[in-house]
Order: structure tokens, then C-alpha cells, then sequence
């Protein structure tokens, strides 16, 4: 039954993407849509289905996320009033009330930091796909990849405008690279926030193409959701927009003009960080507590065997001299890890691929570098920063080699995407483009 019903909603949502005109706009055929999202759909099931039968589910992200929203679907159902005062916030210590919170893994976010994350929305909408999914896994699984998919298609279409990147290779990498679509199609927070930066990305890079007050105002609510599923995320993101904004409001200035600017803005940043030490508002005493709840997480809860292996970094203390000094192993671990010599779950093997793919890529542009127009490097800046600021900030903190894998999904992409913007695009035929993409495109 759950198989015809999990068969009846890919229908509705395939026709819902062949249909909707922004999609058409993206220049993919509708076949090419429908087997993408089709793959996508299918490896979050192979992830539900690994974490199930080969992990144990009670210690897997994936299977908390749905049995928490199940739990609050029933309450909602059974004991309403239990659920509203869950919901709300009030009553906790109530002994009926408080019985049923405690069984929610991730509900409770007290003890979270408000910039690293929040579990409460993920579990929330999955509470609404509960109504109409038969408390099946499986379908909660195609929705949020359905959710990822979007994303991936705004992701799609900014990279696609704002550079002259192969399209071929941008559509491979936002939808085929391994470990992106992996982590980024089940019942995670990594859907959520592909779908957020994604659209995100899209909504200012139409701003900036004419400047209409419609497209900043339609990025606000997922400059929102972006803030409120990982605001870590979002911060990171930040400077490289303002850099990427800068950029195309100034298309006069040249390359070195550019490298001064984000090289006085970083020193800016820097220093007004340095300076919020004085004040209740401390970023480096933020990131020491965190490596330090990542430790005590390891020690009390042993973690370290949930997610992946534990990894060497240094201790980073409450200082401006600790952060730099820290920071370039700190984006060697998060860049270059797994490697063939710490390589011990399987679950690496796809971010094993990727980092020897980089290694390939880099080595071509020996033989196939060019030199981008001036057009292009907005948005290779924009890469560059998201890339260094996120990196550097999850290797700073966390000693996790699984986290690490997990955390730096969203910026991952652009990895690949700075690199090959300094790619010749020469190597692709017509006869394949015509089969990809609509002629008009």
C-alpha cells in the first residue's frame, strides 16, 4: 500500500516540475528533470535505508527528525493540549506535559547556541507531512528531497547566469555530485537550507541584473529560513554577498581593484570582530565554546562512534591570535579530509571521490586554464569567501570527521564552481547539449 502511495506522490511532484514555468526556465529538458529528481529521490531512500538497517536508527539524525514529528503528530491528534503547550513552550514542568516532551530527542534546544543551529523547524515540517504521508519514512524522504531539488534547481539557474561555467558541468555538479545530493535528500537540515541559499542566491542575482526592489524583497523570507535553520550558514554567506552585490554595482573596476576591496573588507570585518570582544557580543569565545560542547559531546555521549571518527585540531581559545593561528589547518581538515589515510566508513567514499575529482580539475587547468571576463568575477569572488568563511569556521570547531563531511554540504558545490570558472569550455559537442537542454538555451 505505502509503495502505491509513495509511487502516487513522485507523480504529483514530477508533473508539478514539468509544469511550472520557472522551472522551464531553467533550460533542462523535462526527461533530464524528471530522471534527476528521480535519482535524487532514490538515494535518500538508500540513505534511509542504510541508516535503518545498518546503523542503529535511535542514534541516527534521520530516524529522531521523523519519530519526533510523529510523536508530536499523535499528541496533536490525541491530546491537543499537550501538543499546543509543547508547541508554545508552556507548562513544561507539568507532569503530563513534561512526560511527553522528554520523549522528543530534538525538541528541546535550550542548551543550543542560537548561531549554530535549530532542529524545531525540520521536525515541525515534517509534522504537516505526517498528515498525508501514512507515517511512512519513505514518503517524509521524497519530500524533503523534493525540497533539496528546488534548491538545487535555484542553485542551477544563479551559477548559470552569473557565469560562463559549461552548463553541462554546473548541471553535474549541483545535481550529481556525490556527497551533495547525498546528505541534501532525506530528513535532514541540509534540504532546508540548499532550498533557502538556493533561492536566496537566485532572487539577488536577478536584483542585481536590474535592480527591482521585487527580487530583493522576494529573498527576505528565505534570507529568513536560511537564518533559522543554520544561521551559521547564513553568516558566512553574508560578506560574500555584500562583496558579490559591490561587484556588480562597480562593473569598472578591474581585478586588482577588486582584491583590494575584499582584502580592506576582510581586515574591516576582522578588526569589528576584534572589537565586539569588548562588548557582551564575543564571536571568538562563541567558537571556543563550541569546539568545547563538541569535545564534552564526544566525552558524554560518545558521538564520535555516531557520526565518524574524532580527527586532531588545535585548541582555539578566546583570541583574535588563536583564530588566525588556528585557521589554516582549520581549512586543511574541512578541505582536503577524508583522505586514503583516515578513510574508515563507507560513508566517506563519495567526499574521498570528490576531494580526488578537485585534485583531476586542479591538474586541467594546467593545460586548459583562461582567464575569466570581468563579468564573471562577482560571482568567483562570492565563491572563493563562502568557501574559505564556512571551511574555516567548521574546521575551527569541530573534531569530528562525520560532522565535518555533513556541515560544509552547502558550500561544497562552490568549490568546484570557482575552480571551473578558470576552465576552457571547449569539450562538450552540440549533439549533447541538445539532449540536456532546450535549443532556446
Amino acid at each position: 500500500m505505502f509503495f502505491i502511495l509513495l509511487l502516487f506522490y513522485f507523480i504529483i511532484l514530477s508533473v508539478w516540475l514539468i509544469k511550472w514555468k520557472w522551472i522551464k526556465h531553467s533550460g533542462i529538458k523535462s526527461l533530464v528533470i524528471i530522471a534527476l529528481f528521480a535519482f535524487k529521490a532514490l538515494t535518500g531512500f538508500a540513505l534511509v535505508y542504510l541508516y535503518g538497517h545498518f546503523y542503529d536508527p535511535k542514534q541516527s539524525d534521520i530516524y529522531i527528525y521523523f519519530n519526533d514529528a510523529l510523536h508530536l503528530k499523535n499528541l496533536y491528534l490525541n491530546q491537543p493540549n499537550i501538543f499546543w503547550n509543547i508547541l508554545l513552550g508552556h507548562n513544561i514542568n507539568m507532569s503530563e506535559v513534561h512526560e511527553q516532551y522528554i520523549k522528543l530527542r530534538y525538541w528541546d534546544s535550550s542548551s543550543i547556541d542560537f548561531l549554530i543551529h535549530e532542529k524545531r523547524i525540520v521536525i515541525l515540517l515534517n509534522v504537516l507531512f505526517g498528515f498525508i504521508s501514512a507515517s511512512n519514512i519513505y514518503i517524509h524522504s521524497l519530500f524533503m528531497s523534493f525540497i533539496g531539488f528546488l534548491g538545487q534547481l535555484a542553485i542551477f539557474r544563479f551559477v548559470k547566469r552569473q557565469s560562463q561555467i559549461n552548463p553541462i558541468l554546473i548541471l553535474l555538479v549541483t545535481f550529481l555530485l556525490p556527497t551533495f545530493i547525498l546528505w541534501s535528500s532525506s530528513i535532514l537540515k541540509e534540504p532546508l537550507i540548499i532550498f533557502s541559499i538556493g533561492f536566496l542566491l537566485f532572487f539577488i542575482g536577478k536584483w542585481v541584473k536590474n535592480w527591482k526592489l521585487i527580487y530583493l524583497v522576494s529573498s527576505i523570507p528565505f534570507f529568513i529560513l536560511a537564518f533559522l535553520i543554520k544561521p551559521y550558514v547564513l553568516l558566512a554567506l553574508c560578506f560574500p554577498i555584500f562583496i558579490f552585490i559591490l561587484f556588480k554595482s562597480k562593473e569598472n573596476f578591474n581585478f586588482k581593484k577588486q582584491s583590494l576591496i575584499v582584502l580592506g573588507s576582510s581586515i574591516i570585518l576582522i578588526f569589528t570582530f576584534w572589537l565586539l570582544t569588548f562588548t557582551h557580543f564575543n564571536l571568538f569565545e562563541k567558537l571556543s565554546q563550541k569546539q568545547n560542547a563538541f569535545y564534552e559531546t564526544i566525552n558524554l555521549s560518545e558521538q564520535s562512534q555516531k557520526v565518524g571518527s574524532q580527527i586532531e585540531i588545535n585548541k582555539l581559545y578566546p583570541s583574535l591570535s588563536s583564530l588566525i593561528y588556528n585557521t589554516p589547518k582549520a581549512f586543511s581538515n574541512v578541505m582536503f579530509k577524508p583522505g586514503l589515510y583516515n578513510f574508515t566508513n563507507p560513508l566517506y567514499l563519495p567526499d574521498l571521490f570528490q576531494n580526488l575529482l578537485i585534485l583531476i580539475i586542479a591538474l586541467m587547468l594546467i593545460f586548459k586554464y583562461r582567464i575569466p571576463k570581468k563579468e564573471e568575477f562577482p560571482f568567483i569572488w562570492l565563491s572563493l569567501l563562502f568557501v574559505l568563511i564556512l571551511y574555516i569556521t567548521i574546521g575551527l570547531v569541530t573534531p569530528i570527521l562525520g560532522a565535518i563531511v555533513r556541515y560544509k554540504i552547502p558550500a561544497l558545490i562552490f568549490v568546484f564552481f570557482f575552480l571551473l570558472s578558470f576552465l576552457r569550455n571547449d569539450f562538450t559537442s552540440r549533439k549533447v547539449l541538445k539532449y540536456i537542454f532546450y535549443s532556446s538555451n
